[in-house]
């Protein structure tokens, strides 16, 4: 039997939840690339990424885009770039 270390990760029911949002994390990765990553995630406003009109529920689904877009390697964000 080999000794293998796994890395386990657990995530929220709501993040798990969030990758019915794939558009909008899209918009999220983009603008922060566009931002050379200089912007601190706090400063952003939910409604320049989440197109909806309820504020509210956008500030909520964005905190856990947000969690997503911290976990990304600067590969995976890459892919995400247009060419």
């Amino acid at each position: 039997m080999h000794n293998m270390t796994v890395l386990e990760k657990s995530y929220s029911y709501s993040f798990t939840a969030a990758s019915m949002k794939f558009l909008d994390f899209m918009r999220l990765v983009r603008y922060m690339e566009d931002q050379d990553n200089q912007l601190d995630t706090e400063d952003i406003d939910p409604n320049i990424i989440m197109l909806r009109t309820n504020s509210r529920t956008n500030k909520r689904e964005f905190q856990e885009l947000i969690k997503r877009y911290k976990l990304l390697t600067e590969n995976q964000k890459a892919l995400f770039i247009p060419n």
